[in-house]
Order: C-alpha cells, then sequence, then structure tokens
C-alpha cells in the first residue's frame, strides 16, 4: 500500500513539474493562425474556407478535427490563443497517465520503472514545448499512443465492442491530421505483427475506419472539389535533397538532447523482455524518426515532427534504464535517480548548454532560409519574435483596410488571422496554383520547397505585395535595402513604397513602422506616394530626434 502511495506522489510529482516546464516554454506558433482562421470563418458562419468567397474553397489545414474544436471556442466568444494550448496542455497531461497505466498493466513494468517512463516522458523538452504551441500535435500523439496500447497491448482487442472503440480511435488520427493515414497504418502493421490481426475485433474496428474515412472522403470531394488536401499538394513530394535534409534534421535532433541514442540499446532490451509486442514498441519509435526523414523534416523548434514517437521513447528508456542497472544493486531509488540524471541531461538545451560542441550540431544545420545554424531555444526565441512581429503588421493592415484589399505573403498564421485580408500564399498552403508546382532543387527551408516569388501574383491586381515591421532607428537603412530588392522585381508594375504608423496600444506603437509595397490607389500619381515617403521618413527622423532631447511630439 505504501509503495502504492509513493508511486502516485511520484508520478503527481512528475506532472506537476511537466507543467511547470511546459509553461516556461509556452507560446502559440505561427502556423496555428492558419487553423484559427479556418475555425473563425467557420464559427461567423463562412464556412470553413480561408479567403472569404472562394469557390471552392481551399483546405489549407492539415488538422481538420482540430479546427472544428477550435471552431467551438470562437463560437464561444473564447480567446483560441488561450484555449487552443491549454487544451493540448491536458492531452499532454492525459497521455502521461496513458504512459503510466499502460506500462504498469499492459507491460508489466514494476511501479519505479513505470514512474521512470513517465518522468524521462513529461521533462523532454520537446514533449513540454509541444504541449502548448496551439496545433494538433498533442491531441495527436494521445490519439495515437492510445490507438497502439489498445491495439497491440490490449487484452481485450477480440470483442466487437473493443473493435467499435478501436475503429474510433483509428478514425480519430485521420481526422486529426493529413497524414494520420500513415500511422493508422503503422498501428494496424503492429497489431499484425504482435498477431491481433486475425481477431473479430481487429476487423470490425477496420469495418469502422473504412466506412468513417469514406464519408469523410464523400464530404471533403464535395466540399473542397479534391480528395487529397491541399497542404499535401503543398508539403509532398520525394526528393534526393529533402532526404537529406530530413536525415539532418533528425541527426540534429539526437545531438541535441542526446538522450534519444538511449532508444538504440532500449530496442533491445524491449525485444527480450516483451518479444514481439517489444520490437512494435521500437518500430513505432523508429517509424517517426523514418517518416521526419522522408516528408524532409520541419523548420519549427525541437523537432515537431518526431513527438508522436516520444510516448514510445519513454518507455523504451525506461526499460533501458532498468536493465542497465546490475540486479545486485537495483532499487526503486536507483531506478528513479537513474532516469532523473538521464532527465537532467535532456533539459540542458533548454539553458543552451549542450553535451555535443555547436561545430558538431552545425554540420547539420538543416533550416537553410536561417542566415546562420541555430540552437533549438534560438529557434524558439526567434519563432516567438516572428510571430508577435507578424501580429503586429497584422493588426496595423486590419486598421487600413478597405474591402477586397489583399496581400502576397510567404507567411499566413498571425498575419492573415489578425488582418482578415485577402491572402495569396507563396508557400501554397492555401493556393493551389502554388501547392500543384513541381518541388524546386535547391537548399530550401523544411516547408518552402515550392515557394514562389511575390511577382508570381501580379495578374491578381494584389494590394500589397510586401509588409515588414521596422524599428525607427533602422527605418532609412531598412527603406533603402528593401527597395534596392523591390525597386527590380516591380520595375513597370504600379506599385510604391509606403510606411504604416504601427496600431496603437501595443508595444511597437510609437517606435515601429511598417513598410509595404503597395498598389498605386485610383487616380494617385507615383510621385505624390514617394513625396509621402520622404515626408514621413523625415517625420520619423524629427521624433527620434526630438526623442533624445526629452520631447515626444505626436505622429
Amino acid at each position: 500500500m505504501r509503495g502504492r502511495r509513493d508511486g502516485r506522489f511520484v508520478f503527481l510529482l512528475a506532472l506537476c513539474l511537466y507543467v511547470v516546464l511546459a509553461l516556461h516554454l509556452w507560446f502559440v506558433c505561427d502556423d496555428a493562425f492558419i487553423s484559427f482562421r479556418y475555425a473563425r470563418n467557420l464559427a461567423q458562419g463562412h464556412g470553413l474556407s480561408y479567403n472569404l468567397g472562394e469557390n471552392p474553397p481551399v483546405e489549407g489545414y492539415s488538422n481538420f478535427l482540430w479546427v472544428l474544436v477550435c471552431s467551438v471556442v470562437e463560437l464561444a466568444h473564447g480567446d483560441v490563443t488561450f484555449w487552443a494550448p491549454f487544451l493540448s496542455l491536458l492531452c499532454g497531461a492525459a497521455l502521461m497517465w496513458s504512459v503510466w497505466d499502460t506500462a504498469r498493466s499492459r507491460l508489466g513494468l514494476d511501479t519505479p520503472t513505470a514512474l521512470a517512463a513517465v518522468v524521462v516522458l513529461g521533462l523532454f523538452p520537446p514533449f513540454a514545448l509541444w504541449s502548448s504551441g496551439g496545433m494538433a500535435t498533442m491531441p495527436f500523439t494521445l490519439c495515437f499512443f492510445v490507438a497502439f496500447s489498445h491495439f497491440v497491448l490490449g487484452d481485450d482487442a477480440r470483442s466487437r465492442r473493443s473493435g467499435i472503440i478501436g475503429g474510433i480511435l483509428l478514425t480519430l488520427l485521420v481526422l486529426l491530421r493529413v497524414d494520420g493515414f500513415v500511422w493508422a497504418i503503422l498501428v494496424v502493421g503492429c497489431a499484425v505483427l504482435v498477431g491481433r490481426g486475425a481477431t473479430k475485433g481487429f476487423r470490425t474496428s477496420l469495418a469502422v475506419l473504412v466506412s468513417a474515412v469514406a464519408v469523410y472522403l464523400f464530404w471533403r470531394h464535395g466540399y473542397y472539389g479534391r480528395l487529397i488536401a491541399n497542404t499535401a499538394y503543398a508539403k509532398g513530394g520525394l526528393a534526393w535533397w529533402k532526404l537529406v535534409r530530413g536525415g539532418k534534421y533528425v541527426g540534429h535532433f539526437f545531438l541535441t538532447f542526446v538522450t534519444p541514442f538511449l532508444a538504440v540499446p532500449g530496442s533491445l532490451y524491449a525485444r527480450r523482455r516483451w518479444g514481439r509486442r517489444g520490437d512494435a514498441l521500437a518500430v513505432s519509435f523508429w517509424a517517426t524518426a523514418a517518416y521526419a526523414v522522408v516528408v524532409g523534416g520541419d523548420f519549427m523548434a525541437m523537432g515537431r515532427f518526431l513527438v508522436p514517437g516520444l510516448p514510445f521513447l519513454g518507455l523504451l528508456t525506461a526499460c533501458f534504464v532498468e536493465e542497465a542497472i546490475p540486479s545486485g544493486v537495483r532499487s526503486p531509488r536507483g531506478i528513479l535517480f537513474f532516469a532523473a540524471s538521464v532527465v537532467v541531461l535532456g533539459l540542458l538545451p533548454v539553458w543552451n548548454l549542450h553535451v555535443v560542441p555547436r561545430a558538431v550540431r552545425s554540420a547539420l544545420h538543416f533550416r537553410y532560409n536561417a542566415p546562420r545554424f541555430r540552437s533549438e531555444m534560438e529557434q524558439l526565441a526567434a519563432m516567438k519574435e516572428n510571430s508577435e512581429r507578424w501580429r503586429i503588421v497584422g493588426l496595423t493592415l486590419a486598421d487600413r483596410a478597405r474591402p477586397g484589399d489583399s496581400i502576397v505573403s510567404p507567411v499566413i498564421g498571425n498575419l492573415g488571422y489578425y488582418s482578415r485580408l485577402h491572402i495569396y500564399d507563396t508557400c501554397g498552403l492555401v493556393s493551389p496554383e502554388v501547392a500543384a508546382r513541381p518541388l524546386r532543387p535547391g537548399r530550401f527551408s523544411p516547408g518552402h520547397d515550392k515557394l514562389v516569388s511575390p511577382t508570381f501574383f501580379l495578374p491578381r491586381r494584389p494590394t500589397y505585395v510586401f509588409a515588414e515591421l521596422i524599428e525607427d532607428a533602422a527605418l532609412a537603412e531598412s527603406v533603402r535595402t528593401y527597395l534596392a530588392i523591390w525597386a527590380p522585381a516591380l520595375k513597370g508594375a504600379p506599385y510604391v513604397p509606403d510606411l504604416l504608423p504601427v496600431t496603437e496600444g501595443t508595444r511597437w506603437s510609437g517606435r515601429c513602422w511598417v513598410l509595404v509595397m503597395r498598389r498605386l490607389r485610383p487616380g494617385e500619381q507615383e510621385r505624390e506616394a514617394w513625396t509621402a515617403l520622404r515626408s514621413k521618413m523625415e517625420g520619423a527622423r524629427a521624433a527620434m530626434d526630438a526623442a533624445r532631447v526629452g520631447r515626444s511630439p505626436a505622429r
């Protein structure tokens, strides 16, 4: 009884530490706002569309079920930027409980080893980080692990009732992410591996899955006019340079956090201990790594594509921890101490401390759009900063928006959600004409393999082809730099530079401008626009000079 109470106490302690770490790393990813915009449009009666008025609309999200959840938040007038990551955090806590329960009741691990799996999982920085983010990463990971546990490790998989539950879990996988069918197939394959494929419940699960997916595909084709999401076209495609980039992505993840290397001996120990079920555990982790290689990785911080495999990494690591300690000195405290050591090793990158030198890790630089190699915390800081800047740009454009205004942009999250402008997406997520293009050979950042120049959309007569937040101190230099880029590109086109004062009420107001390249208004002369630009720059310079002597004239 005392051991059970101690186990619950340690689990609750691990859960609390997980929440603390998740709150420390808490953020809302810019890409989440793509789903938020779809959700808001749906809640406001405009349907599942990104740009209003498109017929048919474009499926530019990759998480159908999560969009529906976010639309409920929008319908209730809740703050989706809080509730989406909060619900994700709850899914992370539920996943920790599921790992704890599965380790004890289905894998037969003793309490200390099961706790080791939970501690290693909950305090692993990528798991804590993507427990926020606002995306469907953690709900999907929870569903994936629960489905695996049900099909591969469960004892009641033979009944019809169990088959229906399994079919629902597989359907949720498919509806939560565009690539969910890959993981549903993986779960089914693991079930066959351990000998569950001939049961009545298994056949029932497949029948439920096929029926539900058929209905969904019928709806998708009727609504969007195609069976495959536009995001799959925008980010899909095989090429050798994507495989190289994906290999660097996974290698950098391992070299950054180091502890994932324990999955190698953990896989061997798991096979020795659980046979085919151990093989299935190992396959599920290594399959996530292989998938990340095939799709070419991801530019976001801390290995988002590898998160679905982290529960299996936790179990494999716990198995290694138990087996690595000699039986003569093995004790509950020894196992937990060893697990705590693994946790501390994995936590070091949160403070930008690394076991592997930067020079070695930088050899696997895969974010080719970044001017220099970034650690994962540096990338996270850049993502947060960029997300905030794009939010301010979106709010500033919204203040000046006119009916029918549009913008060309490679970033469509915060900017699209807050500006409400029609977006022409140079990466193709919501622009099918870009998604349909072939892959471009070369070194591109993950997710940008079909990127086109903003001039690609000039025949659409967009209102803006460029927008960037610029601080007063760098105004003159930034304007010269950007004009040197855009003047040749837009030569002969009716576009002129302009400076928009940042929306009031933000930390950027009063010290920043939004530099845009906008289309000439009806009746406006190009000379007038250039004169207005010079006047604004002179006013900004005068304001800075006045601020230096203690005066702050209004703009």
